[in-house]
């Protein structure tokens, strides 16, 4: 059975290489690999988009009725798979802030009237979603929030919130958080001018949309259809009711800690490869750029084990904790690090750290890949990186530089006190451009999550490391 998984690894590794594998691959690790590419029965284009830190920056700085809004749009049938990744990190910040939950929120929400505004403006009251009567799309007047969000100045449109399958939308190519901006050559300003220039055409007109999608505007045709979106009546609120209070951004303070979603005690594993006389604490993916983790010298990597005489054993738990800690107070965390435990004293800031996007300008893109020397019975670590650009690299030279990175990660976590016998394998995994990185990089940690890694006790740990 052995000679076939190895068999099975070089044949691997031989397609992997035209993604950038360098090393002597694990065959098991690349059975794995191999394994989720041939399940995986999801479409091409059916991949669940990164979360970019432009669009992290956005959802930390908006409120509550704001995240809301996004989150009904992720979840739409069209969105749901590739916006899943924003709609994890959308949880998240609605957690760290103290919003209504949002898992309860049906998989395709009737609109609702949202109140929107800053804390020290008026309220005003967005006018719920219409079906549009010629695309047969649910749409809304585009506010300033969401324009922000898309990247178009200045706000003026209609933002498409489902085009559903079938429809004329879909049919012309119409999608979800597309904004139109124009309808053969007349402006759209509102929802009432979009209804106002449609419903002048006649059934079967092939009209040219013009959408700002993707910080870039693009025409389409779409066919003028009878149809009309359905849309679920909505029970009005009582006139007496107020509106909820938006949490503002700057309520309480910010650590800027990236930490696992899954509220999954530390493995042992883990534990036992950092020195640790217990699997107690915290993991941290990572420290946002200037943020107060990163002043007080946090690191990824390091477990938290306590923040001020406290000690946590799950994100959830230390997220609800900071959440109720006010900017400017210092905290005093214990971490574990290189076998020993370290007191820091972050002090919270009153706003969420800055975040610099992903460049997109450079031609090679890398990931790397850390793990130890086949299966322990008892329990094994196999590490990974964020996904990160290599400016000095070209289509020429990404094998020598994936070599480079996985040798400057291993040392990192070397450093961090990994046990040595835990990162004896490192692999610099490089592709052309962010798209084909992300897609690597996304089935690595899918091959992660199938019985034959998780049963075998195998343990994945992602640190938002780059060089």
């Amino acid at each position: 059975m052995l000679d076939k998984y190895r068999t099975l690894g070089c044949r691997l590794a031989l397609a992997a290489a035209l993604l950038g594998l360098h090393g002597c691959a694990d065959p098991i690790d690349l059975m794995m690999y191999g394994l989720q590419a041939a399940s995986d029965t999801t479409p091409a284009t059916e991949v669940a988009y990164p979360v970019d830190s432009a669009s992290l920056a956005q959802y930390q700085n908006a409120g509550c009725d704001q995240l809301q809004q996004f989150y009904q749009v992720y979840q739409k049938p069209d969105y749901v798979v590739t916006m899943a990744n924003h709609s994890a990190a959308i949880v998240n910040i609605a957690r760290q802030k103290g919003c209504p939950s949002l898992n309860g929120t049906p998989a395709s929400p009737a609109p609702a009237a949202i109140a929107a505004a800053a804390p020290s403006a008026p309220a005003t009251v967005v006018a719920p979603p219409s079906a549009d009567r010629g695309f047969g799309i649910e749409v809304e007047t585009l506010s300033s929030t969401m324009a922000t969000a898309v990247g178009l100045s200045p706000a003026q449109g209609v933002l498409v919130i489902a085009a559903p399958k079938g429809g004329a939308g879909d049919k012309g190519g119409l999608k979800a958080l597309d904004v139109i901006t124009e309808v053969s050559g007349q402006a759209v300003t509102d929802t009432a001018s979009l209804q106002a220039v449609v419903g002048s055409m006649r059934t079967g007109y092939k009209a040219t949309v013009r959408v700002w999608r993707a910080h870039a505007f693009k025409d389409l045709t779409v066919v003028v259809s009878a149809e009309r979106a359905a849309v679920a009546a909505t029970a009005p609120a009582p006139a007496s009711a107020p509106a909820p209070a938006a949490v503002s951004a700057d309520s309480h303070g910010w650590l800027g800690l990236n930490l696992e979603e899954e509220d999954a005690p530390l493995p042992p594993p883990l534990a036992r490869d950092l020195g640790m006389p217990a699997a107690q604490g915290v993991l941290v993916m990572g420290v946002s750029a200037h943020g107060a983790a990163e002043q007080a010298k946090m690191q990824a990597g390091d477990i938290v084990q306590s923040v001020d005489g406290q000690a946590f054993n799950s994100p959830t738990a230390l997220r609800a904790y900071l959440g109720t800690q006010p900017g400017g107070k210092t905290l005093q965390v214990v971490v574990w690090r290189n076998h020993r435990a370290l007191a820091l004293s972050p002090v919270l800031t009153a706003n969420p750290p800055a975040v610099v996007p992903i460049s997109q300008n450079y031609e090679v893109y890398c990931y790397v890949m850390v793990m130890g020397d086949g299966v322990n019975p008892q329990g094994y670590v196999r590490w990974l990186s964020k996904v990160f650009p290599v400016p000095a690299a070209t289509r020429n030279t990404a094998y020598e530089m994936g070599n480079v990175v996985a040798e400057q990660f291993k040392q990192y976590l070397l450093a961090q006190g990994v046990s040595p016998a835990s990162v004896t394998k490192s692999y610099g995994i490089c592709a052309n451009g962010t798209y084909n990185a992300f897609q690597s990089w996304k089935a690595e940690l899918a091959a992660r999550k199938l019985p034959a890694f998780t049963q075998s006790g195998g343990y994945g740990v992602t640190l938002l490391w780059e060089p």
